[in-house]
């Protein structure tokens, strides 16, 4: 049977300041008596699940769409989505310049990259003093699912929370799916309150999903960088929130001790801009301004500089002009889908930000999920437009790009590289490495080793596997069609032959002409 959260746990836990060892493994026992042992999460014919909002009094239910509180979720869900962003684009640097996945599968042993987790874990609860909480809805980090098969766990989590776009703050966070969760976290009915509750919930698992992924990852590289939560609203809702628990006498002994608890903490945590998320002091300024109209009512939002109180009242997420002062607003902004934009003509975007040229690259499709270093390949061809492909090396040492000259092999490559990055495609893999070789064959410090293994860490195709795979079907084909490779070859030259003198009978009609006088 289902445990349920208690106050008696969490106040006989050690704290990770004293033995992070012993902590992390309190916290463990913890999350299996919730959630069960198995390294995979499924649901079990006859194992109850527990209702996390089932058991919540209504009053308590009703408070939730007080507009502090909608507000402190509404910061919290701006921060993870930047914070997801920036994890997005540091995991595409480091899969794709210095290999990640292959030092921390094959390098490190299982007993460093519990270290590296543990330093995670720790510098996550060390960011702000609600954070330490907010494990209890995170089954998955434990040192066995995390380390299972070569640390493959810890990567596994890394790659559901990168986002497909790395250039831009999404509108909504990406959640880690989790069967036993999402069941646990259901609600019978749609009201307002509980929905805002349920989303709270998530938003809570899925901030410290983000914040341990992100400091595992720059601890490994002995990195590190101020990220906590930013200190949100405790004005008004906290006390009508406060007189409402003490009405029940269970909820009321959870309420106190983790008042108790993060008490001391608190000041740990800093006003931050509503758009940069800057304290003042990091911001250069003396303090921060606050928004007149949401003042009035209660709502803490905080600005460093007139520039960032117009971005957000432009095109925040959402647009502070239609939340401000507005209680109802705010609620949909937080429990609702994705909200538009409108433009100049009253019209609506999906995203104000996103450019309003063609893309480069097509969506990819349903279960295509784009690897860290593809994300990579893709930001710097979008940021150099006059090379077909490049090489990455690890920093200080430089990239290399590739020029295909030919007209006809540059049209082929592109057709497939467009395919390779919406699907997993790995002849088109093949016969990029292909084209690829000779100019890698010459790049200091690439190879065909090196080739081999960007190409891997791309797209996930194991050149040495599949090449034979497709060399062996193409003698089989031509076998049947009764033709040598020599004479497939001689096709191939008559039609880029032919291809050649229609491009440049084309190029003449299309020349401009002068008027003789």
């Amino acid at each position: 049977m289902p445990q349920k959260f208690s106050s008696s746990q969490k106040s006989s836990r050690p704290s990770y300041k004293e033995n992070r060892a012993a902590w992390n493994q309190a916290w463990e026992r913890e999350q299996d008596a919730l959630y069960g042992t198995d390294i995979t999460f499924s649901l079990k014919p006859g194992r109850p699940v527990m209702k996390l909002l089932d058991d919540i009094p209504e009053a308590m239910i009703g408070i939730a769409m007080h507009d502090s509180l909608l507000q402190n979720l509404h910061v919290i869900q701006s921060q993870i989505c930047t914070l997801q962003r920036d994890l997005s684009r540091k995991a595409a640097e480091r899969c794709a310049q210095d290999d990640f996945e292959y030092h921390w599968t094959q390098k490190c042993t299982a007993k460093e990259r519990e270290k590296w987790i543990l330093e995670g874990l720790v510098r996550t609860c060390e960011a702000s003093p609600d954070l330490e909480g907010y494990r209890r809805y995170c089954p998955e980090v434990t040192i066995a699912r995390l380390n299972r098969q070569s640390g493959k766990g810890f990567l596994d989590l890394l790659g559901k929370l990168v986002l497909q776009d790395i250039e831009k703050v999404p509108d909504k966070a990406r959640t880690v799916p989790n069967p036993i969760w999402d069941a646990m976290n259901s609600v019978k009915d749609n009201s307002p309150g509980r929905r805002v509750m349920q989303r709270m919930n998530d938003v809570q698992r899925t901030a410290f999903l983000t914040y341990f992924v992100w400091n595992t990852l720059l601890a490994f590289y002995s990195e590190s960088e101020e990220y906590g939560l930013i200190k949100t609203s405790t004005t008004g809702g906290s006390q009508v929130f406060k007189e409402t628990v003490q009405q029940d006498e269970r909820f009321s002994k959870i309420y106190n001790q983790v008042r108790k608890e993060t008490k001391v903490n608190s000041q740990n945590a800093h006003r931050g801009c509503n758009t940069c998320g800057l304290s003042a002091e990091r911001a250069g300024v003396p303090r921060l301004s606050a928004c007149t109209k949401c003042k009035a009512m209660g709502r803490d939002v905080f600005y460093c500089s007139k520039a960032c109180q117009v971005k957000d009242w432009k095109t925040g997420h959402p647009p502070h002009k239609t939340i401000c002062g507005n209680t109802f607003a705010l609620a949909d902004a937080v429990i609702g889908s994705n909200s538009t934009i409108p433009d100049e003509k009253g019209k609506s975007k999906l995203n104000a930000k996103e450019d309003d040229g063609k893309r480069r690259w097509n969506e990819p499709e349903d279960g295509y999920i784009r690897s860290p270093a593809l994300l990579h390949q893709l930001k710097l061809l979008d940021e150099n437009h006059n090379v077909d492909y490049i090489l990455v090396r690890p920093y200080p040492q430089h990239d290399r790009g590739i020029i295909i000259p030919d007209p006809i092999g540059k049209i082929f490559f592109m057709v497939m590289l467009q395919r390779v990055v919406c699907r997993f495609a790995p002849q088109e893999v093949c016969r990029m490495y292909n084209m690829l070789l000779p100019s890698a064959s010459k790049a200091p410090g690439i190879g065909e080793e090196g080739l081999k293994k960007q190409l891997k860490r791309e797209y996930g195709v194991d050149i040495d596997e599949w090449q034979p795979i497709f060399a062996k079907h193409a003698e089989e084909k031509l076998k049947k069609e009764g033709k040598t490779k020599e004479q497939s070859h001689a096709e191939i030259e008559e039609m880029y032959s032919k291809l050649m003198a229609s491009m440049k009978e084309t190029a003449l009609d299309d020349a401009p002409t002068t008027a003789s006088g």
